[in-house]
């Protein structure tokens, strides 16, 4: 039960929480979106690095043997796929204009006109980077899924303000959402379901760290553009990284 909790109903609690935060409280959650960011940016890096990487050259030995020249070549391989994550993504922001990392200009949305056309291509982008996260499987199960639910709430509250600047009506920007935030679930079900993709297990994993590391770092380096010293934003990043480290 708990499993299924994490897996299908936590990224979808996290959109419908952020999404709500905007609808009922818009006017004052935007002075606090850049520390959200910072914090689930700091959990997701720490998540990524303390549990993620060594699972997954750990995994190796199970999927590829023990062989030190094989095992060091495979790790090589590994290594590669992780890059094309962080490519991946990159090209993914070009579409989705930053939203994954808190860049979605919003305020360019607040007069658009009514007749404006739905912004497929970010919406789009931005389901391919839920699907994707959730494909995996992972042995810290909870860990990961805490900080997916973490990083999607500014994700979605951004998501929200720039769907509501386009002048759509609460239910459409609703129908929107919901469509988002199933989408992490949906690329679990999928991962279930077609058995052939247990045999890219390493490939796969490895293709989603690296989208993390994308998006946990620019959220770290993005977050303070002007280099000014901001205690709140390096006190939430700490608790991240700590709360990350310990967390069972």
């Amino acid at each position: 039960m708990a499993t299924v909790l994490f897996t299908y109903f936590l990224p979808v609690i996290s959109v419908i929480i952020g999404g709500g935060t905007v609808l009922c409280f818009s006017k004052y959650i935007q002075r606090y979106i850049s520390i959200l960011l910072s914090f689930s940016g700091a959990f997701l890096l720490s998540i990524t690095l303390c549990h993620l990487i060594p699972e997954l050259f750990s995994c190796e030995n199970h999927y590829h043997g023990n062989h030190q020249m094989h095992s060091h070549e495979t790790h090589k391989l590994t290594g590669i796929w992780i890059i094309i994550g962080v490519l991946l993504q990159k090209i993914l922001e070009y579409f989705s204009e930053g939203a994954e990392h808190g860049e979605l200009n919003t305020e360019e949305t607040q007069n658009t006109p009514k007749d404006k056309k739905t912004p497929w291509l970010i919406i789009c982008s931005l389901c391919i980077h839920a699907l994707l996260e959730g494909m995996p499987t992972y042995q810290h199960h909870k860990q990961v899924w805490i900080s997916i639910f973490i990083h999607k709430i500014p994700v979605a509250i951004l998501f929200t303000s720039f769907l509501l600047g386009f002048n759509f009506n609460r239910w459409k920007t609703i129908g929107l959402l919901i469509l988002f935030g199933i989408m992490t679930p949906l690329g679990r079900l999928l991962y279930n379901i077609i058995d052939i993709l247990d045999n890219f297990h390493v490939e796969i994993s490895a293709l989603v760290i690296g989208i993390f590391l994308h998006v946990a770092t620019i959220i770290l380096f993005e977050s303070n553009k002007s280099n000014k010293f901001n205690l709140a934003k390096l006190g939430v990043t700490l608790l991240a990284i700590i709360m990350a480290f310990y967390i069972d």
